[in-house]
């Protein structure tokens, strides 16, 4: 509605083949219904189809042509299907397919450049699921949704229960369960489906509708037209106003077929909702799809969005990772700071959908990207040739030379720790050292001349060497000027001692950095007895690897000992422990160390890109983090109770109720 609204309006029309004469949501050819709405003033066009293939994408693209309509989105239905295709049958053939039939949806709304929506729980969600049934369909939405990254698209979530058919068990769960998916995606909130929930339009829209793509409006008893002197529209239209939100209105009315006649009074029952609204906001700016939104369109104060990835991985990453980005998000909209999270297929998940652990379709978007979230990898428990080769961590070191590996390992209030004043920071060359799978152009530095005979070699330039301890000395000059080197020159004289000499000789630069170094087997004792003494340590690739884990547990837990892996343009937040695949799926890992990561992600671009609001985002998540284990809620592996998501819950919290802020 063209300068009525601030927000674009679009009309749903729906077929069960995009090529049916006569689209089902409508009552007109889809060329004629495109022409009528145009006339009417819509802004755009959701399209919702049960089988898509290739070819639609021209044909929904000569559609519109002409008209000024946008093409919203691709709505899909294979979930909804007669055919009984869903993602929670007990049968896993029927799921797979599902799944395959929503991975042809993702192509074609790529090839149109809109979004893809996915009605979450329309209908498709079996009552008495089990929690491996739950954990499968999540898993399912996630790939999904890393599939329709892969295709230069979005997908939208729609939360909706369906009552005694839902995957969660109230409405409200659904609804949140949604939301920590549509981090990684966005999400479409519909008001009748939510009162046909029992929740409230009104609160939620005025909660969720900052971070929703789009939201979906329809008559309160059916699915049918607006009417005028509807009492819940001006309520709704002023939750929109003070939500922040910038997506699209879609009208859908499936319960009378749809028609000219039902969009016309949908209108004219918003523009006299409209009418009475004291301040009514100047139109936003928009553009053919919610996922294209800048930070300009959103908020004038701000300048920029920044584009980051979210690989979830194996094990507990798809657990740990969602709490990273809750609990990032929180932080980002409380600081001012526009991020746009963009997921993408890695690990065992994606060996089955793209033939590899890192498809080269990851890395294509990692290089257009602002830098990314990691989450651990089970290498080990690939199929070979996956097993035997690079594993997916060091496959993204190499390839875009993470050569500074940044792993702190400070102590919490309130947290069980063999030393509860450490606060040091472990920085580790990356790319070459005694780690053989990733310190040669090609091939690797193992190799076996005979059955019987193994080599390994250790590598150290002069190049790498003195561009890490840039960064260590760098980063010790911001902290208490102290830095330690790590070596074993008395037995590795030339390898060791070339790192410690050039090391040495960076020093010479750094005159206000105190400065002094140790054999890594002295170290390891020194750590255990007073890591309080120590702040930056720097150190080559296998070394660090074993100090960090170690310092990690001196501080407290492995499960709070977080990283960073940069180079001099890019950077990629990981956690330093592995994929504990023995707790998978228990909802009892603990996220800290994956959060504080991804605050740690937000420093580096902070001081990459001078923007206060991204280390005042950072600032939030460790205080966050901190506040919460200090006042007693925490993972058992420090000493608490709580679970995964209660944890994350409670971050939250803190966070947006402020005292994470302060």
């Amino acid at each position: 509605m063209r300068g009525l609204l601030p927000w674009p309006v679009a009309y749903t029309v729906s077929s069960d083949d995009c090529r049916a004469p006569v689209p089902l949501g409508f009552g007109a050819p889809l060329a004629e219904a495109a022409r009528t709405l145009a006339g009417l003033g819509f802004d755009g066009l959701e399209v919702q189809v049960r089988d898509v293939t290739a070819d639609d994408a021209d044909l929904l693209t000569h559609a519109v042509a002409g008209t000024g309509l946008a093409v919203l989105a691709i709505g899909t239905g294979p979930v909804a299907s007669q055919d009984g295709l869903t993602l929670a049958d007990p049968s896993p053939e029927v799921r797979h397919h599902a799944l395959r039939r929503l991975f042809g949806a993702a192509r074609l709304a790529g090839a149109l450049g809109v979004p893809l929506t996915l009605g979450q729980t329309r209908g498709v969600f079996l009552p008495g699921l089990e929690d491996k049934q739950r954990d499968w369909v999540e898993r399912a939405v996630r790939r999904l949704a890393a599939e329709a990254t892969a295709h230069g698209c979005r997908l939208l979530l729609e939360p909706q229960s369906r009552r005694n058919t839902s995957l969660w068990h109230t409405p409200e769960e659904t609804l949140a369960a949604t939301r920590r998916l549509a981090l990684r995606a966005g999400l479409v909130l519909d008001t009748h489906h939510l009162e046909h929930e029992g929740l409230d339009p009104i609160a939620v829209v005025g909660e969720h509708a900052g971070s929703a793509g789009c939201l979906q409006l329809a008559a309160a008893a059916a699915r049918g037209p607006l009417e005028v002197g509807d009492p819940r529209l001006p309520r709704l239209l002023q939750a929109l106003d003070g939500s922040g939100f910038t997506g699209w209105l879609t009208l859908e009315h499936t319960q009378d077929g749809g028609s000219e006649q039902a969009a016309t009074r949908s209108l004219a029952a918003l523009s006299d909702a409209r009418t009475p609204l004291a301040q009514p906001l100047a139109p936003r700016a928009h553009t053919t799809h919610p996922s294209a939104k800048t930070t300009e369109e959103q908020d004038p104060q701000m300048s920029t969005t920044y584009r980051l990835g979210v690989l979830e991985g194996d094990g507990i990453g798809p657990e740990i990772v969602p709490s990273s980005i809750e609990v990032a998000t929180a932080a980002a909209q409380a600081a001012g700071a526009s991020i746009d999270w963009v997921a993408l297929p890695l690990g065992a998940s994606a060996i089955t959908t793209h033939g590899a652990p890192v498809p080269d379709e990851t890395k294509r978007a990692l290089e257009t990207l602002d830098g990314w979230v990691l989450g651990p990898h089970d290498s080990v428990s690939y199929p070979e040739p996956h097993k035997s080769a690079l594993n997916p961590s060091g496959t993204l070191r190499k390839h875009f030379q993470l050569f500074a590996n940044i792993r702190p390992a400070k102590s919490f209030p309130g947290a069980e720790a063999v030393c509860d004043s450490a606060d040091l920071v472990i920085v580790r060359e990356n790319t070459e050292g005694f780690y053989a799978d990733r310190n040669t152009h090609a091939g690797t530095g193992e190799f076996m001349p005979t059955p019987d005979t193994a080599i390994s070699m250790g590598i150290v330039t002069r190049h790498a060497t003195e561009r890490v301890a840039r960064v260590a000395f760098d980063l010790a000059r911001s902290r208490r000027k102290k830095l330690t080197i790590v070596h074993k020159a008395n037995v590795l004289k030339l390898t060791t001692g070339l790192f410690r000499t050039v090391c040495q000789e960076v020093a010479q630069d750094y005159p206000d950095v105190a400065v002094d170094d140790f054999h890594i087997d002295a170290m390891t004792v020194h750590l255990v007895r007073r890591a309080q003494d120590f702040d930056v340590i720097v150190t080559e690739n296998m070394f660090g690897d074993i100090l960090s884990d170690l310092a990690g547990e001196i501080s407290g837990s492995l499960g709070t000992a977080p990283s960073i892996n940069s180079s001099a343009d890019t950077a990629m937040a990981q956690a330093s422990h592995g994929s504990a695949p023995d707790i998978a799926g228990h909802n009892t890992a603990n996220p800290v160390a994956m959060i504080l990561s991804t605050a740690m992600l937000f420093e580096w671009l902070a001081a990459r890109h001078d923007d206060p609001a991204l280390a005042t985002t950072a600032k939030i998540m460790e205080k966050g983090v901190a506040d919460t284990i200090a006042t007693g809620t925490s993972t058992r592996d420090l000493g608490g109770s709580a679970s995964t998501t209660e944890f994350t819950a409670a971050v939250t919290k803190a966070i947006t109720s402020g005292i994470g802020q302060n």
